[in-house]
């Protein structure tokens, strides 16, 4: 898939990932479209992976991998984690490491059904880039014990029964199926794309009483037009 050219959305930023791994360039695009969203009021984030973009990562030469992550990779994820819409992610190729973590990170990930997805290699550091584990272990034990554990890379349809991914679709089939993604966020209504976020990314962790105060809150915002 060549990246795609979305219709209708005005209100959606978009980002396209085309080199090989993910290195100190596309971490920066990444953070550029993120800060876009709450800037420009934007309803989502649409992220267009081309195979092999989220492939593992690559540090500037002479940089101590623990220093990189620390310095650069942890704001992006964190900036991910507190973005002020949905993010989604189409995923094509093989998918590991960070590329792992930031498609974990994403409220939505659309894979090609040639996709595959793994953690790296454990001796170049893949496993702990972007703490795709925390976020494996969030999703069951077996999940991560499947691609820690026996070292598994799985196909798409796996990932999606592991919750890795959300969707699946034949890569001569991904830009539509990204397209309707873009089409179900563009019918939401103006500013409510932030409080859908903070819901799907905040009230699953909380006790379910704080829940409802906090989706009740949410609603109040909503209808007072606040972000």
């Amino acid at each position: 898939m060549t990246i795609t050219h979305l219709t209708d959305h005005q209100r959606l930023g978009t980002v396209a990932l085309t080199g090989a791994g993910i290195g100190p360039d596309e971490i920066e695009e990444l953070r550029t479209a993120l800060a876009d969203l709450r800037r420009n009021e934007r309803d989502g984030l649409i992220v267009q992976a081309e195979p092999g973009a989220l492939h593992g990562s690559h540090a500037p030469p002479g940089t101590a991998l623990g220093d990189w992550l620390r310095a650069t990779v942890h704001p992006v994820l964190r900036d991910l984690h507190a973005a002020a819409a949905p993010v989604v992610i189409a995923a094509q190729g093989r998918v590991s490491g960070l590329g792992l973590a930031l498609c974990l990170r994403a409220d939505v990930a659309v894979a090609a059904e040639a996709a595959s997805f793994g953690l790296g290699r454990a001796d170049n550091g893949d496993w702990f880039c972007g703490a795709p584990l925390h976020r494996l272990a969030g999703l069951g034990r077996r999940a991560a014990a499947e691609l820690a554990v026996h070292g598994r890379e799985v196909d798409a349809a796996r990932a999606v029964d592991l919750g890795l991914v959300t969707e699946v679709a034949p890569t001569s089939e991904l830009p539509a199926a990204l397209q309707r993604v873009a089409t179900r966020l563009n019918a939401l209504p103006p500013g409510s794309g932030s409080l859908l976020a903070r819901s799907l990314r905040q009230a699953a962790h909380l006790p379910f009483d704080t829940a409802l105060r906090y989706d009740s809150h949410l609603v109040d915002a909503l209808l007072a037009g606040e972000d």
